[in-house]
């Protein structure tokens, strides 16, 4: 007896909050720099008139559906989290207030991951079969960004304010604790594979696939020097797939395990105090991504523009030396 004792002390004491000033140096060194980032591709988008054309890309939709998503997560629903992390109490200590922010909180997340992984889909539509996606443009792009962003929002407001059960509120912790929907093995099941699990695995399969896919077809064509050329497909990649591995990997698997056992303690720990704020890696880091992306295809433009132009400008000495005559 004393020996379960003494291991349900040592998990309970394993996870501290004690440990939330680490976290909240960290969430805030990252969510200033993000946030900059953000506002740079922003500008650079609406008031520089070279790069506006960039918006009315296809390949380009959207990632700006995910930079402005996860700007919304770093400016609006990340300082509630900072304010937990900073008095050890949540902002508000009501219920209605507990509510809106872990429906908030989960809505904005799940859309980001949706987006995350219909980008990863897209992109290997867009580089093989480019004219099947055009053919079918409402379907194979608009209808899906669509449901990226609707669907989180009607299926979380369904279970948080449409299903009756009792949740028990801890306003020490992230979203209070909420989502009591969670205890039904069904709905909790379906949460965590659909909304967590599934876009995670799409986003990993996808972007191997088409890096896969890619090097093969070079392969093929006896082109060497492969990873040379693709150093950034390769590096967006493997970051890709380590921020996964290291915190929705876990997070998901932790939350799941929790549907079918709730009482673990040391997964409670983990997953209120740890993983809960990991998985703020996505949309901190993705701004980073996309102006690597934006200043990719930047350069790209120009050097399809410099050609044009000294043609021109060739052509114009031309005229100029006939005339000169």
């Amino acid at each position: 007896m004393s020996e379960n004792n003494t291991t349900n002390t040592t998990e309970s004491m394993i996870i501290s909050p004690s440990i939330y000033p680490v976290q909240f140096g960290i969430l805030l060194s990252l969510q200033i720099p993000s946030v900059l980032c953000s506002l740079v591709i922003f500008f650079n988008l609406c008031f520089v008139p070279r790069h506006r054309l960039l918006v009315h890309r296809l390949v380009n939709h959207v990632l700006l559906c995910l930079v402005v998503n996860d700007f919304l997560i770093c400016t609006t629903e990340l300082p509630f989290t900072l304010v937990l992390l900073y008095r050890g109490v949540t902002a508000l200590s009501n219920n209605t207030f507990c509510l809106f922010w872990f429906f908030y909180g989960y809505a904005i997340f799940s859309a980001s991951l949706f987006l995350l992984a219909w980008i990863s889909v897209e992109r290997y539509f867009l580089v093989f079969h480019k004219v099947f996606l055009k053919r079918h443009l409402f379907i194979g792009h608009y209808l899906p960004l669509l449901l990226c962003i609707v669907y989180p929002c009607m299926f979380f407001a369904g279970v948080l304010f449409i299903y009756k059960c009792e949740n028990e509120f801890n306003y020490e912790q992230w979203g209070c604790a909420s989502g009591c929907y969670q205890n039904n093995y069904v709905l909790g099941t379906y949460d965590w594979v659909i909304n967590t699990i599934v876009p995670s695995v799409i986003v990993i399969l996808m972007n191997t696939l088409l890096f896969g896919r890619v090097a093969y077809q070079k392969y093929l064509m006896k082109q060497t020097r492969i990873l040379n050329k693709n150093k950034k497909l390769i590096l967006q990649l493997l970051l890709c797939v380590i921020i996964y591995l290291s915190t929705w990997f876990p997070y998901s698997t932790i939350g799941i395990m929790l549907v079918y056992i709730p009482d673990n303690e040391l997964m409670n720990n983990l997953y209120q105090n740890i993983f809960n704020y990991a998985v703020y890696a996505i949309p901190l880091l993705s701004p980073f991504l996309a102006l690597i992306k934006l200043s990719d295809l930047i350069k790209k433009r120009s050097q399809a523009v410099e050609p044009q132009a000294a043609l021109i400008m060739k052509s114009l000495r031309t005229v100029a030396a006939v005339a000169n005559r």
